[in-house]
């Protein structure tokens, strides 16, 4: 299941390339503009299949229906991010300054609208992720309650089933001492007839 970790390495993404950008139309030297053309592309091309693995959460009902629009609205918010960078990109070398100085608050309210629906997604995770730790937490305590009431079920069994075996065994002590009264009782009685004078 995808996790914040997911959303924090879009965000990272999202900066870093909106950064790269920035270091492309501003560098004068071609080393430092084609270092940031692959801190670019390094960034940018995974920003997007990020957002998109969120929608994972929805589809195997993890979050709701509405979770994955929002997560919708997040990718199509960041094509349109990345369209715009793609658009100064195929322009000749020479034009990027000039269309990024051109364009440059539209490339910020597009990031701005990015990051803002990301932390919409990103807020909605967390307190779902809150809300499972807790019935988590809460199914761990009933099972030690469980486990703790069958324990004292079992002891409670337990002590029962030794006081019984304990009457049972007295009273099998007090058949054999009755029997063994009788057994004198009759051995006497034979004594005394044998003892008797005849008739």
């Amino acid at each position: 299941m995808p996790n914040l970790l997911t959303i924090e390495d879009a965000y990272r993404d999202l900066y870093q390339a909106t950064s790269a950008i920035q270091g492309v139309a501003l560098s004068d030297t071609q080393t430092d503009i084609d270092h940031h053309i692959g801190e670019y592309k390094d960034n940018a091309y995974k920003a997007l299949p990020r957002m998109e693995k969120m929608i994972e959460l929805s589809q195997a009902g993890v979050m709701s229906s509405s979770h994955g629009n929002e997560v919708r609205k997040l990718v199509s918010l960041g094509e349109k991010w990345l369209a715009s960078y793609e658009a100064m990109l195929r322009l000749p070398q020479s034009q990027w300054l000039g269309y990024y100085n051109e364009h440059k608050h539209t490339f910020e309210n597009q990031f701005i609208e990015v990051r803002a629906q990301l932390n919409v997604v990103k807020d909605a995770i967390e307190e779902k992720q809150s809300l499972l730790k807790d019935e988590i937490s809460a199914a761990a305590t009933r099972a030690e309650l469980i486990l703790e009431a069958g324990i004292v079920i079992v002891i409670l069994a337990a002590i029962a089933m030794a006081f019984l075996l304990l009457q049972t065994v007295s009273f099998s002590q007090s058949l054999d001492s009755g029997e063994k009264s009788r057994f004198c009782v009759t051995c006497s009685a034979v004594e005394g007839l044998r003892a008797a004078p005849p008739l």
